[in-house]
């Protein structure tokens, strides 16, 4: 093969070669985001019910004064 063509397949393969490890890399980073973001929302949901299950609480113990008095 001509010297040019071999020169340019050299070229693609070392910036596929390139390519391919900056893929990996930014896979790895992505699913380390994807694991942060699931772990932060779980936290936040579990907050956020917690948060309305103390208010429904709430609003029964007013809403039910003398029912809630007797629990107790």
């Amino acid at each position: 093969m001509d010297v040019k063509v071999m020169d340019l397949l050299a070229k693609i393969l070392e910036n596929q070669t390139e390519t391919n490890s900056q893929l990996k890399e930014l896979t790895s980073r992505v699913q380390k985001i994807e694991t942060q973001v699931e772990n932060d929302l779980g936290y936040k949901i579990k907050a956020l019910y917690d948060a309305c299950e103390i208010q429904n609480d709430k609003n029964d113990y007013y809403q039910y004064p003398r029912k809630n008095r007797n629990k107790n």
